[in-house]
């Protein structure tokens, strides 16, 4: 699919991109959907676009994921957000050291029981 990172487009169309590219994937995938999250977004649209790619991660599992989870830890607006990206680092196998400290004070309880599960 010809998706380009660099084509302007409204904040609302993201995520609709993301589910597209779920539907069609190819390995290359990943460098769109990093070039996506690594926008400036709205929270919520980021929020909704965290939802999707975790959607993706999951049918699509891969090392070369970690990237995108890592943006979307990083830059998720909620514990959802964040509890999604580690549930896939941890699929993966690819869960940084410094993410499984943070965890262990997440806001969210299900993310700290997450990480205290598989340590």
């Amino acid at each position: 699919m010809a998706v380009r990172p660099h084509t302007q487009m409204n904040q609302i169309e993201h995520p609709a991109v993301i589910q597209l590219l779920n539907r069609n994937a190819e390995r290359s995938d990943y460098r769109v959907l990093e070039g996506l999250l690594g926008e400036a977004i709205e929270p919520y649209i980021y929020h909704c676009m965290g939802i999707d790619v975790g959607r993706f991660v999951e049918a699509h599992r891969s090392e070369e994921a970690e990237r995108s989870l890592l943006l979307m830890y990083e830059n998720g607006p909620c514990s959802l957000c964040r509890h999604g990206a580690v549930e896939e680092f941890i699929a993966i196998d690819r869960l940084p050291a410094w993410i499984r400290e943070a965890c262990q004070y997440d806001a969210y309880s299900e993310t700290r029981k997450l990480v205290a599960s598989k340590a």
